[in-house]
């Protein structure tokens, strides 16, 4: 899954790339405008945003404040860690579960310049935030000794747990 999240975004920083430099190039050296690629990178943008928040989410990069925490024993830091994560979820659940019927009022809507359902930009966008509730679930403690045990060759998602 963390492939397809890395190429998912990848593909939504060329695309609005691409975009936005035939933009540039239309509209001063043939002095047209497009009318389309302007929406694209925008709803590229918002992909690029949850997919990377969910890619962040997964190395544990999201935005955190580690001057206190880097301060106390390994039992605080872990305690403070896993409150962390849990207020993650909560906060990430609730826009899950409000996202839906977004997806489902917007989904014969298309925006005047691209052809394609809002919905399913939406969709995409959820994607994002349910790997983060999933990465975010694989931090708690709980569940890395269940990854250990029961996938032993493999990996837990590293984290600050592991620090001593």
């Amino acid at each position: 899954m963390l492939i397809l999240l890395k190429c998912v975004a990848g593909l939504s920083l060329i695309g609005i790339t691409i975009f936005m430099q035939l933009q540039v190039f239309c509209r001063y050296v043939l002095n047209y405008s497009l009318s389309w690629p302007d929406e694209l990178a925008g709803i590229l943008l918002a992909i690029l945003t949850f997919v990377g928040a969910a890619i962040g989410m997964r190395h544990n990069d999201h935005i955190s404040f580690t001057a206190l925490l880097e301060r106390l024993n390994t039992k605080w830091r872990v305690f403070f860690h896993t409150l962390s994560d849990l207020i993650t979820m909560c906060y990430i659940g609730v826009i899950l579960v409000y996202s839906i019927p977004l997806i489902t009022r917007t989904w014969g809507q298309t925006p005047i310049g691209v052809p394609i359902s809002r919905g399913l930009f939406y969709l995409v966008m959820w994607i994002g935030v349910a790997a983060m509730f999933c990465y975010a679930v694989g931090h708690l403690p709980v569940a890395r000794r269940l990854l250990a045990h029961w996938m032993p060759n493999e990996s837990a998602p590293s984290g600050p747990q592991d620090a001593p």
